[in-house]
C-alpha cells in the first residue's frame, strides 16, 4: 500500500497489502484504540472479527468504520485496494467466563485461521467490584479471560500459517502495579485510588507475553510472535468509570495536548500486528519501539507465580492441550493453592458487580 502514518520521527507504521484470507481478531473494537485498530486492518485487506459486548454500538461502529472508508478510498485512491471492508461481529463478554468459552466455541466451529488475535479490550475502575465467576473484575476483564481466549485458539494460532500474531494492549501503567503474591487480585483493597490494580492487570499481561513466548519456544513453535505494548497517554472511553478527579486530570492532558487521540493510539499496536520486520518475534513495544519494562516484569519468579495462579483460576475452562510450565513444581502449586484460598475468602466481602 504505501501510505504511512506518522506522528514525528519515530511514532509510525507503514500500511501493508493484506491477502484477503487474512483473519483478525480485535477485542474492545466498538470504541477507542480498538476501533482504528479493526478499521486499519480491515483496510489493508483483513477480515476483522471485532469482538464486543454490545452488539448495537459495534454494528454501528461497523457502519461507521465503511462511511470512513468511502472517504478513504476519495482520498487514498492509489492505496484503497478493495470495494469494501471485511467486518464481522461477535459477541465477547469478558466479565464473564462462560461468555468468553462461548465466543471461543462459535470461532472454532466457523473454521476459520487466525493470524492475527489482539487482546485490546480494557476497564479502569477505582471501586473494586466482583464477577459473576468471582475474581476482580479489572483482573478478569483486562487480564483473565484473554489468558483463557488465547490458550483455546493456540492450536488455530500454529496451523495457520508461517507469520501469526498475538499482540496484548498493555500500558506503561505496568510500572505503578500493585503486585502482592499473597493477593494475586488485590481482593484485600476496596478502592483503586492511584489507578494501581489496573497497572497490575497490565503488568499481568507482560508478564504473560514473556512466559507464552518461553512456551512456544520450548515446543519450538517459530511462526508466532507474541507482543505487549504501551499504546501512548490515549485519550479513550477507558476513563468513564473512573471517579471525577481522574476524569478532569484526563480532559486536562487531552487539552494540553499530552493525551493524543485513538487514530495515534492505534499505531503501536498495528505495527506490531503488520510490519515485516516482527515476524517470528517478541518483546514489548512504545511508540512502535521496542522498550525495556519494568523489572516486575521481567522477573521470571513473579512471572511463575502469576502463571500458576492464573491456570488455577481458569483450571475448569482451559482446554486438553494447556499445560502450567510449572505444573511438576509441587512447593509453586502447593503456594497456588493457599493463594486460591485467600482470594475465595477475600472474594466474599465484596458484592459482585458493587461499584
Amino acid at each position: 500500500m504505501g501510505h504511512k502514518h506518522s506522528v514525528g520521527p519515530r511514532h509510525k507504521y507503514d500500511m501493508v497489502e493484506l491477502p484477503r484470507d487474512r483473519v483478525a481478531i480485535v477485542t474492545g473494537a466498538s470504541a477507542g484504540i480498538g476501533y482504528e485498530t479493526a478499521k486499519n486492518l480491515a483496510i489493508m485487506g483483513a477480515k476483522v472479527i471485532l469482538a464486543c459486548r454490545n452488539e448495537e454500538k459495534t454494528r454501528k461502529a461497523m457502519s461507521r468504520m465503511r462511511e470512513e472508508y468511502e472517504h478513504y478510498k476519495s482520498v487514498f485512491s492509489d492505496s484503497a485496494k478493495h470495494e469494501e471492508l471485511q467486518l464481522y461481529y461477535m459477541h465477547l463478554d469478558l466479565a464473564s467466563l462462560q461468555s468468553t468459552h462461548t465466543f471461543v466455541q462459535q470461532f472454532l466451529a466457523m473454521g476459520w485461521p487466525l493470524h492475527i488475535l489482539i487482546c485490546n479490550a480494557g476497564i479502569a475502575v477505582n471501586n473494586i467490584s466482583i464477577t459473576e465467576d468471582h475474581h476482580e473484575t479489572m483482573f478478569q476483564t483486562n487480564y483473565l479471560s484473554h489468558f483463557l481466549i488465547i490458550e483455546h485458539l493456540l492450536p488455530v494460532l500454529e496451523t495457520s500459517g508461517p507469520d501469526v500474531r498475538i499482540i496484548l494492549v498493555s500500558s506503561i501503567g505496568h510500572y505503578n502495579a500493585h503486585f502482592n503474591r499473597d493477593d494475586i487480585e488485590n481482593l484485600t483493597l476496596k478502592k483503586d485510588i492511584n489507578l494501581s490494580l489496573y497497572g497490575t492487570t497490565k503488568l499481568y499481561q507482560v508478564m504473560q507475553m514473556y512466559k507464552l513466548a518461553e512456551k512456544l519456544k520450548q515446543k519450538n513453535i517459530t511462526n508466532i510472535g507474541v507482543f505487549a505494548l504501551h499504546p501512548g497517554y490515549v485519550q479513550t472511553e477507558i476513563a468513564r468509570d473512573l471517579r471525577p478527579l481522574l476524569k478532569v486530570l484526563n480532559k486536562i492532558g487531552s487539552s494540553l495536548k499530552i493525551a493524543t487521540d485513538s487514530v495515534k493510539g492505534a499505531y503501536t499496536t498495528l505495527y506490531c500486528a503488520v510490519s515485516p520486520d516482527l515476524k517470528g518475534q517478541c518483546g514489548y513495544y512504545n511508540n512502535c519501539r521496542p522498550e525495556r519494562c519494568s523489572g516486575k516484569a521481567r522477573n521470571k519468579a513473579l512471572q511463575d507465580i502469576v502463571w500458576d495462579y492464573t491456570f488455577k483460576c481458569l483450571q475448569d475452562h482451559l482446554p486438553k492441550h494447556s499445560e502450567s510450565v510449572n505444573n511438576n513444581n509441587s512447593s509453586s502449586s502447593e503456594q497456588t493453592t493457599q493463594l486460591m484460598a485467600t482470594a475465595a475468602l477475600t472474594a466474599a466481602d465484596v458484592q459482585p458487580n458493587q461499584l
